[in-house]
């Protein structure tokens, strides 16, 4: 039936001695070639991680000027366009003796043009509060007097690098009190 075939093995085939030295030599010196170059690179790698980390701080620091910069104009173009405030005064409560007998004042340098708002939240009497503006500036002198009822205000123009002064005064017969706001838009 059937016969079976003895199976062949395949001879071995050796690297002769010389052939494995002579690749053992190759691979040490191709390791010998790639520490020597990482050796020659590692000083040129360290100088560009000391420019880059010193370009890092440089934008940082620029990163922050911007920053600065844009909340420099924002607060520019706030006073431009009078959205800036302060309050100067208040809300303060005084008491205010009749007629011209008792006056509160109040001074204050303007940095920059606006106007001042006086603002009666609160009062005694049913006469109001007199209200007197006096501003004076490089080429302006402003004196204003107007009356204020209750929960009233008005508004008084200044310009920059003058010096204003706001009188308060009791025109009724008694005594009265008040709560004055006194805020600068700028």
């Amino acid at each position: 039936m059937g016969e079976t075939m003895p199976t062949k093995t395949k001879p071995k085939t050796m690297v002769s001695r010389d052939i494995a030295i002579a690749l053992g030599i190759i691979c040490i010196v191709l390791i010998l070639s790639l520490v020597g170059a990482f050796a020659y690179c590692m000083p040129t790698i360290n100088d560009k991680n000391n420019t880059i980390s010193s370009l890092n701080t440089q934008i940082s620091q620029l990163n922050s000027d911007v920053t600065e910069l844009t909340n420099r104009g924002e607060n520019l173009f706030n006073i431009v366009n009078l959205l800036e405030s302060t309050v100067l005064l208040g809300p303060y409560n005084i008491s205010l003796s009749p007629y011209n007998n008792s006056r509160v004042y109040y001074n204050q340098t303007m940095e920059y043009a606006g106007f001042v708002n006086v603002r009666v939240s609160f009062s005694t009497t049913t006469n109001g509060t007199s209200v007197e503006a006096i501003y004076s500036g490089d080429f302006v002198d402003y004196d204003n007097t107007l009356n204020i009822r209750s929960n009233g205000f008005e508004n008084f123009p200044v310009l920059p690098q003058g010096e204003l002064g706001i009188w308060l005064t009791n025109p009724s017969p008694d005594n009265a009190t008040e709560t004055i706001t006194i805020t600068y838009y700028y």
